[in-house]
């Protein structure tokens, strides 16, 4: 006995619902159709169809249909069918059939006319342009709601476009009768379109599209700053280093530089004071032992944590000294953050010296060997520098005296270079000499202190220059501009300008390790994540200049993401790093073009390596 199936859901078991629909179909007592043709035109005919159902009630229609088109039709003839439609590879625009087909098997217990190949285009046909379809025989109807009865004559056939092939229901056709017609039909040529891809495309990215896109060309920029502009070859070594603020560091590190004229063990002093600053919040105790005193310090019971030691290497050949330093290595296993920047002969040869002493501790060592020319060194450091702190590079070369500088001699031409670390120090000394000045200014008067029980100069000043650019350069009065304002639940904006709507975020990154840059996001989030009192549309964060430049593209794409995220919401968000020289501030989108060389270079030396 054949098992009968149920289910209350009309996907499953299709055959039994179309079994039981032809079953009724064929069982129930059939209308009587009678047609007349009551009037000939020359174009057309109208017909009369006189419908007599088995209770007797007669229905009539009448209908006027053009001549071509009429012609017997015949009576139907069952034709068992099958569900699953296959797919068969489309044919290119180009070719002389432009379809994709849709090979349909025959449902089972369904009556239709004599059925022929089907075409359709499935929905997974991407980019389906509008064709000039081919005259085609036959046509076919699928309904999907109620069953119908209809008459329709012979009509060109029409190519169907199905958007979801999930499954055909049969449905009785109740055709009539009819004489037979002769009729001319001419059909027009048929005509081709082009390729889409033979044809312009305008187009416009969404919002969200444009968004995504500057988040995706951000990530490219991740890892670039100061020290990979200067030293592209040592980038990986590089990011080591940096990446000391991004983690717990529980151990000192230990640089090794190559002996030069171009005294680099500056320039890396202040990066590791800088790194020291975003770990510890304070500064790190410098020791220079570059003439002497290495033996006082080698015998004393000093610990590296906390301090930044310079230290040449030919102090510590001899025996003696040699025992003492092999001490302070050992030493280092179990102590706090700490710098050793040793100036060395030979890089790789003290490396693996240095790796020998420190057994069976295993140190933090970073070795730069590759010191690129002294053209691309000084002139991208007065350029990053200079950019980056709003300094014009006649305000750094001022009033040099000549030892200062390096003269280079190529090819009979005469080329003169400051030294990378007058560079470096008057960079920094004129960023001091302007946070001196702020805190003097009458702007202060304006100024709020911070909730917080320590509050650095640098942020003091920073909101001093918020508040300046605000009135001079925004025109906002000075009475409506408040600082150290509770603007929600426990969120406080350095700065706040109600009409407006602005929070101002000044961010010094000072004892913000782990990972400084969550700070930045925290920052920003907490205007959409916890309840305002009062209303917050645009945020900006100040940046101090030292971890701007240490980490451009870091901050690039840490404000392409946020900008992302705020849009959902209606809120703005902008980064600024401050204009030494002018006394203002300055969009980071200033720091954009001058590491996009280096982005090239990073991804074809990536190339490289993977070919």
């Amino acid at each position: 006995m054949e098992e009968k199936r149920c289910s209350t859901h009309p996907l499953y078991y299709v055959e039994d619902n179309l079994r039981h629909l032809l079953e009724s179909f064929i069982s129930e007592e059939k209308d009587t159709v009678e047609v007349k043709i009551e009037e000939e035109k020359t174009e057309s005919l109208k017909i009369r169809i006189i419908s007599i159902a088995p209770d007797g009630r007669e229905t009539e229609m009448v209908s006027e249909v053009p001549r071509p088109f009429l012609k017997e039709i015949p009576l139907l003839t069952p034709i068992d069918a099958k569900l699953h439609p296959k797919l068969i590879q489309p044919k290119l625009f180009i070719e002389k059939e432009v379809l994709t087909e849709v090979q349909l098997p025959p449902l089972i217990g369904i009556a239709y006319q004599l059925q022929y190949q089907i075409r359709a285009f499935s929905r997974g046909v991407e980019r389906i342009e509008p064709l000039y379809l081919p005259y085609v025989p036959n046509f076919y109807y699928w309904f999907r709601d109620e069953v119908k009865a209809i008459s329709l004559f012979e009509q060109p056939r029409v190519t169907t476009f199905i958007k979801y092939l999930v499954r055909l229901i049969d449905v009785p056709l109740k055709l009539s009768d009819m004489p037979e017609i002769e009729a001319r039909v001419k059909i027009p040529a048929l005509r081709y379109e082009k390729f889409p891809a033979q044809q312009y495309i305008e187009a416009r990215l969404t919002e969200d599209a444009e968004a995504l896109r500057s988040v995706v060309q951000a990530q490219q920029l991740r890892g670039i700053g100061l020290l990979e502009l200067l030293i592209p070859e040592e980038r990986e070594k590089l990011r080591r280093l940096l990446g000391a603020s991004a983690e717990y560091v529980g151990e000192p590190i230990i640089i090794i530089l190559p002996e030069s004229k171009y005294h680099l063990w500056y320039l890396f002093w202040i990066i590791c004071r800088e790194i020291y600053r975003e770990v510890r919040g304070a500064y790190p105790e410098p020791i220079v032992l570059l003439e002497k005193g290495c033996d006082l310090w080698l015998r004393s019971a000093e610990k590296l944590t906390k301090k930044i030691v310079i230290l040449h290497e030919r102090f510590i050949k001899e025996s003696k000294e040699k025992e003492w330093f092999k001490k302070k290595l050992q030493e280092m296993f179990s102590q706090g953050l700490g710098f050793l920047i040793m100036i060395v002969e030979n890089v790789s040869k003290t490396e693996k010296f240095i790796k020998e002493l420190c057994k069976p501790y295993e140190g933090r060592v970073i070795s730069i060997e590759a010191i690129p020319e002294l053209s691309h060194l000084s002139s991208n450091l007065a350029k990053v520098l200079s950019v980056g702190f709003g300094i014009q590079f006649s305000e750094i070369s001022k009033d040099l005296e000549a030892k200062d500088k390096i003269i280079s001699v190529t090819e009979g031409e005469v080329k003169e270079y400051l030294q990378p670390d007058i560079i470096v120090a008057r960079a920094d000394r004129i960023y001091r000499d302007i946070l001196e000045e702020l805190l003097l200014s009458n702007y202060l008067a304006y100024v709020r202190r911070d909730v917080s029980e320590y509050e650095s100069e640098d942020h003091v000043a920073m909101k001093v220059l918020a508040v300046k650019y605000l009135h001079e350069r925004v025109g906002i009065e000075l009475q409506k501009i408040v600082c150290t304002r509770e603007v929600g639940n426990e969120i406080i904006a350095d700065v706040y300008v109600e009409e407006r709507g602005l929070a101002v975020e000044c961010e010094t990154l000072l004892g913000v390790a782990p990972a400084p840059l969550l700070k930045i996001f925290e920052s920003v989030r907490k205007y959409i994540e916890r309840p305002l009192k009062y209303p917050v549309n645009e945020i900006w964060v100040i940046i101090r200049n030292w971890p701007a430049i240490l980490n451009i593209g870091d901050l690039l794409w840490a404000k392409e993401v946020l900008k992302r995220e705020l849009r959902q919401y209606n809120k703005k968000v902008e980064f600024f790093i401050p204009d030494i020289q002018n006394k203002s501030l300055q969009s980071i989108d200033i720091l954009r073009e001058i590491i996009r060389p280096s982005v090239h270079q990073t991804v074809e030396r990536r190339t490289e390596r993977s070919s």
